[in-house]
């Protein structure tokens, strides 16, 4: 399953606003299902996983316990997915091959003033034979990070240079954030971060937004400054306050 990156698409919530996102792939989706509702047994689906690297996580069908957070033990445990043991051969709208993957990244959800809190995600690089990203694995954290659930394999429109999941590297955003006036960044590592933008804004038309970070695999780079929830640094150069953020009412 997949899709691409056309245009920022919004993000409303965890899991049930995460589908809105991905519904030119609603058959993959189904099939996906299918496979495990008749391989229950996570072994049965370990093929291309090194084996005894995930087990399954007991309760939720779909999610895989982590062994550690490795990269190598994060992929391991994503590979048990049904989405990397649907056929991909033809000439389908999707990632055809998975067998080059590069660093997982963690994405953490920002949570609007009125929102509950959103889930945190492991996004996994699928790169071309020259180490660009063309599209990524999204792989959700239940809230231990003990946990992933992969919701989709998407393809970016454009590739993301050597592996990269954001569309602007850390040095590149952060040279915005300290030219802007008033930002005062602390000396922290900054993160990668999405939002739960308002749905009902965009549809109406009263709302523009360029700026990504509405999907996990599209993130933006939030910094500290050293009080209150600091700044975000949008793909289309524009820093803000993280407060300032068009979330979802």
């Amino acid at each position: 399953m997949s899709h691409r990156h056309q245009a920022p698409r919004p993000r409303i919530s965890p899991l049930g606003r995460f589908a809105r996102g991905i519904v030119h792939n609603a058959s993959f989706i189904v099939l996906a299902f299918a496979i495990a509702a008749v391989a229950l047994a996570v072994g049965s689906l370990a093929g291309t996983a090194p084996s005894g690297s995930a087990a399954p996580a007991p309760g939720t069908a779909g999610w895989v316990a982590l062994r550690g957070q490795s990269p190598y033990e994060i992929i391991a445990a994503a590979q048990h997915s049904p989405l990397f043991h649907v056929k991909r051969t033809g000439t389908g709208d999707y990632l055809h091959d998975l067998s080059r993957l590069g660093t997982p990244t963690l994405v953490r959800g920002v949570s609007g003033p009125h929102l509950a809190a959103m889930s945190d995600y492991y996004i996994i690089p699928v790169l071309d034979h020259a180490g660009n990203a063309v599209g990524a694995v999204v792989a959700a954290l239940n809230p231990s990070h003990t946990a992933v659930q992969v919701q989709s394999i998407d393809t970016y429109t454009t590739p993301h240079p050597l592996g990269s999941i954001a569309r602007m590297t850390q040095t590149q955003a952060a040279t915005l954030a300290t030219k802007h006036k008033g930002v005062a960044i602390a000396e922290n590592v900054p993160r990668l971060v999405y939002f739960a933008v308002d749905q009902h804004a965009l549809d109406a038309g009263t709302l523009t937004w360029t700026g990504g970070g509405i999907l996990p695999d599209d993130p933006i780079w939030q910094f500290s400054s050293g009080g209150g929830s600091g700044y975000v640094v949008g793909a289309d150069d524009k820093v803000m306050p993280t407060t300032a953020l068009p979330f979802a009412p």
